[in-house]
This record gives C-alpha cells, sequence and structure tokens, in this order.
C-alpha cells in the first residue's frame, strides 16, 4: 500500500534542497506503507514525487523538535504552533525525495487534508 499526502510549496521546495529531512504529523497511518507520493498543493495541485517509507518517530512535541529540528524546514515558532496541545508528535523521515513527471490525481481521486491510501493507480507507475 502507498500513501498520498498533501504538502505545501513552501516545504516541497525545502524537501527538493534537502533542508527538509522530516514530514511532521498530527496523526500517524496504521496500515504498512511502502511509497509516500506528495501532492502539491495550490496552485499546482498535482502529484510532484515520492519517497521510500522508511519509519518515523514517535514522541512529545519537545523531544521531536529536539531531534528532528535542525533538519525540520520550519522554524520552532511554526512547529510548535501546529502541536499546540498535542501530546504526540510524528516525524516522518524524508532520506530521497524522487521527483516523477507531474500527474493530475485520477478522475474521483480528492487530495487528502491529511494522508490518504493509495492503491498505485494503472497508469500512474512511470519508471519508479
Amino acid at each position: 500500500m502507498d500513501l498520498l499526502i498533501s504538502i505545501h510549496p513552501i516545504h516541497i521546495q525545502k524537501i527538493i534542497s534537502k533542508d527538509k529531512k522530516y514530514e511532521f504529523r498530527k496523526q500517524i497511518f496504521k496500515q504498512d506503507i511502502k511509497k509516500i507520493y506528495i501532492y502539491e498543493t495550490r496552485p499546482k495541485k498535482k502529484i510532484i514525487g515520492y519517497f521510500k517509507y522508511e519509519g518515523y518517530f514517535v514522541d512529545t512535541p519537545e523531544k521531536i523538535w529536539e531531534l528532528c529540528g535542525e533538519k525540520s524546514g520550519i522554524t520552532k515558532e511554526f512547529f510548535f504552533k501546529y502541536f499546540n496541545k498535542k501530546e504526540k508528535a510524528y516525524a516522518i523521515k524524508i532520506n530521497q525525495f524522487y521527483q516523477i513527471n507531474e500527474k493530475s490525481l485520477p478522475e474521483g481521486v480528492k487530495a487528502p487534508q491529511g494522508y490518504k491510501y493509495i492503491k498505485l493507480f494503472n497508469n500512474f507507475k512511470e519508471e519508479l
């Protein structure tokens, strides 16, 4: 199973430049994941790449910031505002990001607010 997540363009640029090595989430997926596809939000609104899932860290926001803050691609203020009053923070590792030819979502598939499980679309498998 693969995962589709929505990310804002400013964060995608930091993933591409390798300034952002973690994607932070308030909730984590429950199924076994092989790849995580990135959907770039407005204005592009396209799937622009993926990374192979290699695990995540979970702890309090304070501990996750200590562990991942240096390669977070975001400010400490932004991080703690995002995790406001949350007891747990999840940091998904991004070791190698692969850009692909941009793809629109298949008909009937909507961009996820957080994440969405996907089975790779038949016509979507390129040279992945």
